[in-house]
């Protein structure tokens, strides 16, 4: 049984990157749920959407999610919302190794983005989620956290050549929302880089992520805004919580 796990939060604030989102989600959901019969699979579609209040944290929701869903489902799809399937031979099968699906979308003129790229979707068995200590929560508002990802992957052996669909087969459309320039000049995005880079230079190790995540949930989980899939509200509870892309740690 697969989990398809999407993070997930809609803001007015246009820094979030998170405008249109509820529309995006409205378009994937039961597009999604049609793509997954047509191939026979068996599947649950979980919604980790963060409270408002303070930045976006993808990779906290990816790993609130995956806590969520993992007693129920074997391996999972780490999904954003803005990114479709558009070929039927990506089946979303049962993979031997985590597998990039979303090697050519429509946001990069239908070709890979760059060799490290883990973004969009990408799909895995709960044991080799759990081996990565899931993603990062250190990565708060845009970028980073897929970069920090794939380190953890190719760090376990993962993420060969052979660990990516070829673009032809993992062509995806990406969902229109409003998008923001700048984001990558941030103090918060610099304090991410300099993470990322001690990280992948064995000046920082892995070990906070799915196993350091503290969250609760906010009231019951919601089935019908959109049908189709399973809506939690996920409130973070990590020792810093910035509430701006200028703010910096104490």
């Amino acid at each position: 049984r697969l989990g398809v796990i999407v993070p997930f939060r809609d803001s007015p604030n246009p820094t979030s990157q998170g405008a249109d989102r509820t529309a995006n989600l409205m378009e994937f959901v039961p597009f999604m749920t049609q793509f997954l019969k047509h191939a026979g699979v068996d599947f649950e579609i979980v919604v980790a959407e963060q409270t408002q209040g303070h930045i976006f944290n993808k990779g906290a929701m990816f790993n609130a999610g995956f806590a969520l869903v993992k007693d129920r489902v074997d391996y999972i799809v780490l999904h954003d919302v803005d990114q479709i399937p558009e070929n039927p031979q990506n089946n979303y099968a049962w993979p031997e190794r985590p597998k990039h699906l979303c090697s050519a979308s429509s946001q990069w003129n239908y070709r890979p983005s760059y060799g490290q790229m883990v973004g969009g979707a990408i799909i895995m068995q709960n044991k080799h989620y759990e081996k990565v200590n899931g993603f990062s929560n250190f990565y708060w508002g845009w970028g980073q956290e897929d970069d920090d990802f794939f380190f953890r992957l190719s760090h376990n052996g993962f993420m060969n050549s052979n660990d990516r669909l070829p673009p032809s087969i993992g062509r995806y459309k990406a969902l229109s929302h409003k998008r923001v320039k700048d984001l990558d000049v941030t103090p918060m995005f610099k304090r991410g880089r300099k993470h990322l880079d001690a990280t992948i230079h064995g000046r920082k190790t892995p070990e906070e992520g799915l196993k350091t995540l503290s969250y609760e949930l906010v009231g019951e989980p919601v089935t019908d805004k959109p049908p189709g899939c399973t809506r939690y509200l996920v409130q973070l509870r990590l020792p810093w919580m910035p509430t701006n892309l200028n703010e910096v740690p104490p």
